[in-house]
């Protein structure tokens, strides 16, 4: 089917743009994670520090349920082998001498960029880039942006 993909309810909640004759009254609802669970031991450090502020910061804001730690995972792990290719292609240089003389790019260059465009689409489900982020409006952004008047008068 062509077009737009469907926005999720919990996204239309935040952006105060949720209507209930349009609601998935049959959307499965899962938990939402509160805490941040270690990574396991086996990633690089690279995907383990992206993992730790991941969900960190989807969670504080509620956008990160149970269902969703798979792809949060992907994503850590594929932003984990993008910045260790970096770590070698700034060791090594970009490209390499191939057996026949002539010059190639390196196979870290290869591997980098179809790590970094993998983890940007996975990145744009979230909302991590600007763009995105801009359609997205948390509870307490709006609070901050309350005209102090409106706020006491709705504190009663």
């Amino acid at each position: 089917m062509a077009g737009r993909h469907r926005t999720p309810d919990i996204i239309k909640e935040i952006r105060g743009t949720d209507r209930q004759d349009r609601a998935n009254k049959d959307q499965p609802i899962f938990d939402i994670v509160t805490g941040l669970s270690n990574p396991p031991e086996e990633w690089n450090d690279y995907a383990k520090t992206e993992y730790k502020r991941v969900v960190l910061g989807l969670s504080k804001v509620g956008l990160l349920q149970d269902v969703d730690m798979s792809l949060i995972a992907a994503y850590c792990l594929e932003m984990g082998t993008y910045l260790d290719c970096k770590d070698i292609i700034r060791k090594k240089g970009y490209s390499t001498i191939s057996d026949t003389g002539v010059e190639k790019p390196r196979a870290e260059v290869v591997i980098a960029n179809q790590s970094l465009t993998q983890a940007y689409k996975i990145a744009a489900k979230f909302g991590f880039s600007p763009v995105d982020r801009q359609k997205i409006t948390t509870a307490n952004a709006k609070e901050e942006k309350q005209d102090p008047l409106m706020k006491a008068l709705n504190m009663k």
